[in-house]
């Protein structure tokens, strides 16, 4: 019998799960994290935010809910800012207004019927210091998204709502992105 430090040699996949295993047990060790696992600055203290319900003076119902539900999903995501329920919590409050939603045709299959349409939405977005009352950021944001019109209605209104939640994770991020750069 060969003697068994050149075990590895007959079985040379057993060896390397051996030493993908201490890797692995050994790396924790070494001070290794996940990015993001932990926040930037530690000692800096945590800001809070309230994210509101918007204000939808479209004519399409439930988007202000869609909305404000990506917002929080954006800002609990990334740990910038801590957010809160309830307005009177926090110290600072974001709110929106979805001024309006409008849909065209962009291309079209023939003289009576569209192939493609756009929805375009207009939404302001303020960000209200709860201590002292003042907007500390205000924009308006405009969200384009194309979608296919289909001839049966139920694939087209399927297709619409779809592109709709891709302008609202698109414009959570934007804003994000934006009010991330305050704190």
């Amino acid at each position: 019998m060969p003697p068994r430090s050149q075990n590895w040699r007959r079985h040379p996949r057993l060896a390397v799960a051996r030493f993908l295993i201490a890797v692995l047990l050994l790396l924790p060790a070494c001070g290794y994290r996940v990015v993001g696992a932990e926040p930037v600055h530690p000692d800096k203290p945590v800001v809070t935010l309230a994210i509101l319900p918007f204000e939808n003076r479209s004519l399409e119902p439930g988007l202000e809910t869609i909305f404000a539900n990506d917002m929080l999903r954006a800002f609990q995501e990334s740990r910038i800012v801590q957010v809160k329920a309830g307005e009177g919590k926090a110290d600072y409050l974001l709110q929106g207004v979805i001024k309006k939603m409008e849909h065209s045709s962009t291309a079209y299959l023939d003289i009576e019927r569209s192939l493609i349409r756009r929805a375009t939405l207009t939404v302001e977005i303020n960000l209200k210091d709860t201590r002292s009352g003042k907007i500390v950021w205000k924009g308006t944001e405009i969200v384009r998204h194309d979608y296919v019109a289909d001839k049966y209605y139920g694939i087209g209104e399927a297709t619409r709502d779809q592109g709709l939640r891709q302008m609202s994770v698109r414009l959570a991020q934007r804003v994000h992105d934006k009010i991330g750069l305050l704190f």
